[in-house]
């Protein structure tokens, strides 16, 4: 077993939680930039064209809201179970020097 399946790499977790934040300001917005594309869609549209660009953003743009939403909720959950487990390992850090600490050494 490698030490990866018994712990967590608190740097790579980080790492991670930098691309979480990136994926969590991308989000941002996602909604008023589909709303903002559809808009320019239909007013470009011809009058045959317009009322499926409608459909469509409306149809749509549940989805589209739930996923920002959904994204930011998971960057935050990804940011905050890393820095649970490094406030957790530093707080562990005196209590756990070692594995065997307490035994005394033996001469045979």
């Amino acid at each position: 077993m490698s030490l990866d399946e018994v712990s967590v790499n608190t740097w790579a977790g980080m790492s991670r939680a930098q691309e979480a934040e990136a994926m969590a300001e991308a989000m941002v917005g996602l909604s008023d930039t589909f709303e903002l594309l559809m808009g320019e869609a239909i007013d470009k549209a011809g009058w045959m064209l317009r009322p499926g660009f409608y459909t469509f953003e409306r149809e749509n743009a549940p989805d589209i809201e739930t996923l920002q939403e959904n994204g930011k909720e998971l960057a935050n959950g990804i940011q905050g179970g890393i820095s649970r487990v490094v406030e957790t390992d530093y707080e562990a850090d005196e209590t756990f020097q070692g594995a065997w600490n307490d035994i005394p050494d033996v001469n045979f």
